[in-house]
């Protein structure tokens, strides 16, 4: 299997782990996820550079926010 194969087959993989997780975990992410919008939304930037690994879902939530680079 070669790496593009490998990394769509995981997300789909983790995006069904994601989606199984109990609710107060989901609680948990959704929380981060209203906190962050509301720091951002706070800020006077408008440009984000995000570094690390991990799953992607913060960097797909803010890539949806209007106004941010």
């Amino acid at each position: 299997m070669d790496e593009k194969q490998y990394w769509k087959k995981r997300g789909v993989k983790f995006s069904d782990e994601l989606n199984s997780q109990p609710k107060q975990v989901i609680r948990y992410m959704k929380n981060q996820e209203e906190e962050i919008i509301k720091f951002l939304n706070k800020s006077n930037w408008n440009n984000i550079l995000e570094l690390g690994c991990g799953t992607g879902r913060l960097t797909k939530l803010i890539a949806k926010l209007p106004n941010w680079k």
